[in-house]
């Protein structure tokens, strides 16, 4: 699967098999593609855990974007997650109506690419 800019396609025969939309989240890529039964999804331990799969988003600090090669710093711990839900009151309302979960980011941190697990034959 790959990520676009522009629209998702959920047929992975098609001419550039699965994209999902920089913007969709991937239990409603999901549920369009894989699933008559909506996906659920539950937070557990900074993970995130969509059946048998656990993806976890890991940090580290930003580096200098200055042109030099610079190497990523070891990381630092995982991002907390959290229900949309139960910030209903203070995130914009276009994530409320979205739902799903969301991570805190400070300027100084940076996104590692994130991990995966499976618990079952995937």
């Amino acid at each position: 699967m790959t990520v676009t800019s522009g629209e998702s396609c959920y047929d992975k025969d098609g001419p550039h098999g699965w994209q999902i939309n920089q913007n969709e989240t991937v239990v409603a890529f999901y549920n369009r593609t894989l699933k008559t039964d909506p996906l659920q999804a539950e937070i557990s331990d900074a993970s995130l855990m969509i059946e048998d799969l656990t993806i976890t988003f890991h940090r580290t600090i930003r580096v200098p974007d200055n042109g030099d090669v610079n190497y990523l710093p070891p990381g630092v711990g995982s991002f907390p997650l959290y229900n949309i839900a139960e910030f209903a009151g203070v995130l914009p309302q276009d994530m409320v109506e979205k739902g799903g979960v969301f991570f805190p980011m400070y300027r100084k941190c940076s996104l590692l690419p994130p991990s995966s697990q499976c618990h079952a034959q995937c």
